[in-house]
């Protein structure tokens, strides 16, 4: 019926002239004037203006006028809008307004379309108009994040902060921290202010220091401290007897923190779940960093036990083929040689693997997508599709609790640091103890040698001359048999890391299945999110690498036949 169907369109046209005006001053002004919650568009009081991209507003779907406004202008509309409140209110720029080729707002299509047929609600005229305006809105955003608020030099400061880019700077910091805590035990006693000051020298003795200013005022030091330690480090240990009396296992590894603070334009980008993972990646590199450090450090300790014990077996006329205790001491300093390299092997290739495969190509395909991004949602999705890959790459553990091939994968390496931590501990303790009477040997004989000059007795008694046969207490079973515990129980979880690994770039997650764990519902790892579908892609090809060159001679893949 042609004359109905006019009457009615001809109603709806004034009555929905009112919903039409709201639509314009959003879409034009960002303005939301919608008294009697009428609107599609819906604003949630209280929010902080720095996350108003995410969430100041948000859709009703269920105030989206049917026949009025095509379902495909809602997320353009919607987002005009809240673009052009986050000009003003994020980038601070009052003075912009929106140049459209006209300003009236039946021409650019606020209004309802007299002309659809069949029901049908298109509008070319405010399709038109949307797409103008987004164009408008988000170019102006990302231009101004990138120019005025350093949108990429910030992201890439965050890279070399807390992705430990800054390979020099991170070597200074991890040397100064070794220099001022070593032998701290506990961790009171250790302020703010001193890391900071560790972490500004380690800035002006490298190259970190030519990052821009405005990138280094925002590093910044986090304590990984209990709810209620905050005043206790600040003012002092101050701790109760009860507390004294427990000992605290806690390094200053364990507490450090490198914080960024954000720039308030760019959190609608790096969000606090994003900087939650930033942080995640960097407490793993960082440990990865110390371990690295702390065997490197062992290892010019023992070169300087095994000169000592020649020398000292070379002075006694000892013979190296027959002494038993001697035979011990170089055993266990052998044993302790041979676990170091396997873990130096270890680090070295997971290092290479993490700096190189995954942060470096995860940088370069960010900056690639961020300079193609149209919209702001563009480049946030860059952002986030970078840190989920890099942490998906990473090999760390999730947080959720399902048994999945990632979450298994990230516990073996955890385990293996956690080793590796304690081996650490155990090389540094005994070569410092080692090293203390190697050193009271040394004056020792150089008194004796002083003493025969002026000819009188080297040694006052046989006791005193007897001392240099302990070999400064490396011939030492225990210690041997704890060693070899290590050595054993590292290799078990080397071999059980490579066949997890292994089976994830070959598509099989769910064949690490340990039959000595409780854990039932390891053979439903596909069903239940960790399968191949998953992980198992293209950009796995450098963890394929990663296995050939952990077992490049096949040692590991013979301890499982």
């Amino acid at each position: 019926d042609t004359r109905h169907a006019s009457l009615v369109k001809g109603i709806l046209g004034h009555v929905s002239k009112p919903w039409f005006d709201v639509l314009f001053r959003w879409t034009t002004q960002g303005v939301l004037s919608d008294p009697h919650g009428e609107f599609f568009v819906h604003e949630i009081p209280n929010v902080q203006d720095k996350f108003l991209w995410t969430q100041r507003y948000e859709i009703n779907r269920d105030l989206v006028p049917t026949g009025i406004l095509d379902k495909n202008l809602v997320e353009p509309a919607f987002n005009v809008g809240k673009g052009i409140n986050f000009i003003r209110r994020c980038l601070l720029d009052g003075t912009w307004t929106m140049k459209l080729p006209s300003m009236d707002s039946v021409e650019l299509g606020y209004s309802c379309n007299q002309s659809s047929r069949k029901g049908t609600n298109s509008n070319a005229a405010l399709q038109k108009t949307l797409k103008q305006a987004a164009e408008l809105v988000h170019s102006h955003i990302l231009q101004t994040l990138k120019k005025e608020n350093h949108m990429m030099e910030h992201l890439l400061a965050l890279k070399q902060f807390l992705f430990l880019g800054q390979g020099d700077f991170f070597s200074a910091l991890v040397d100064g921290l070794f220099t001022e805590f070593h032998g701290h035990e506990g961790v009171a006693g250790i302020y703010k202010h001193s890391l900071l000051s560790i972490v500004e020298g380690a800035l002006r003795s490298t190259n970190a220091k030519c990052q821009p200013q405005f990138c280094l005022d925002r590093l910044q030091v986090e304590l990984l401290l209990g709810k209620d330690e905050d005043s206790n480090f600040m003012f002092g240990p101050g701790r109760s007897p009860r507390e004294q009396q427990q000992r605290d296992e806690r390094t200053v590894w364990d507490i450090f923190m490198l914080d960024y603070k954000i720039p308030d334009p760019l959190i609608a980008i790096v969000d606090p779940a994003a900087l939650k993972k930033y942080k995640k990646v960097f407490r793993f590199l960082f440990n990865l960093k110390k371990v690295e450090y702390m065997l490197n450090y062992t290892w010019r300790q023992n070169a300087t036990l095994q000169h000592a014990l020649q020398t000292t077996a070379q002075y006694h006329g000892i013979d190296v083929k027959a002494d038993v205790r001697y035979l011990q001491s170089t055993y266990l300093m052998r044993k302790i040689s041979i676990l170091r390299q396997s873990m130096m092997h270890l680090i070295g290739n997971l290092k290479s693997y993490l700096m190189f495969e995954v942060l470096e190509g995860g940088w370069q395909k960010l900056v690639s997508d961020i300079d193609k991004a149209k919209t702001l949602d563009e480049a946030i999705e860059a952002h986030n599709s970078y840190l989920n890959g890099i942490v998906r790459k990473s090999l760390l553990k999730g947080d959720s609790n399902e048994l999945t091939s990632q979450q298994y994968l990230g516990e073996q390496v955890e385990t293996l640091l956690s080793i590796a931590n304690e081996f650490c501990n155990i090389q540094e303790a005994l070569f410092r103890e080692s090293l203390q009477l190697a050193d009271v040997a040394t004056e020792k004989r150089l008194r004796a040698e002083t003493r025969l000059k002026h000819g009188h007795w080297g040694f006052n008694s046989q006791q005193e001359s007897a001392e240099d046969d302990n070999f400064f207490g490396l011939a030492n079973t225990p210690m041997i048999r704890e060693v070899e515990r290590i050595s054993d129980e590292y290799e078990q979880n080397a071999v059980e890391l490579l066949k997890v690994l292994g089976n994830i770039v070959n598509g099989n997650p769910d064949d690490y299945a340990d039959e000595n764990k409780n854990k039932s519902n390891v053979a439903d790892i596909t069903r239940m999110g960790g399968g191949a579908t998953d992980v198992f892609d293209s950009d796995l090809d450098p963890q394929r690498f990663l296995v050939a060159q952990l077992d490049h001679n096949q040692y590991y893949a013979k301890q499982t036949v």
